[in-house]
């Protein structure tokens, strides 16, 4: 089952009211104060240890601050990625098959078509992560981060595998 937004939700894809935007990020990030842009941790110490995993010495790890996400940047690639994401449906059960990394993916294809389409130069369509669960959150989505019994950055979402490739599938690579 899909939330329907309407046009007021995303008047124009290119002028994102950025105020607004980072309020609706605000009522999220609150609730989950380790996701960030990479994804989403539980703790801390899980945050601290994908740091270190990548190659950041302990002693250089910076904490993720909520204010973080008050960038128009991350807040562009949200509401790029809500408003993908809006077009899919809900199901009861998770969609195992794509994780949030995946469907970033998805995301920054469709807008690369979407801003040829409407003749925008700029070269970036990325999407991080941690934006892409942040819009799911905002939409009210459930998610889990853990299959098989392992937890991950990534995380899965009740998605319908039709309307993904509804959408469109060679979004999904």
């Amino acid at each position: 089952m899909r939330k329907i937004l309407s046009e007021y939700d995303f008047p124009f894809l290119l002028a994102i009211d950025f105020e607004s935007e980072w309020k609706r990020v605000l009522s999220v990030v609150e609730k989950h104060p380790w996701l960030t842009v990479d994804g989403y941790f539980q703790t801390e110490q899980q945050y601290r240890r994908y740091q270190i995993r990548m190659g950041t010495g302990a002693s250089e790890v910076k904490l993720w601050q909520i204010e973080d996400w008050n960038n128009k940047y991350y807040l562009d690639e949200i509401y790029r990625s809500r408003y993908w994401l809006s077009q899919l449906d809900l199901i009861k059960s998770f969609n195992y098959q794509h994780t949030s990394y995946g469907l970033k993916h998805a995301c920054e294809n469709w807008w690369g078509v979407e801003k040829s389409k409407l003749g925008i130069q700029d070269p970036g369509s990325y999407v991080a992560n941690g934006c892409l669960i942040v819009a799911a959150l905002i939409l009210e989505w459930k998610f889990t981060d853990t299959y098989q019994g392992h937890q991950s950055l990534n995380v899965y979402f009740p998605i319908s595998e039709k309307s993904l490739k509804r959408l469109k599938p060679d979004y999904l690579g």
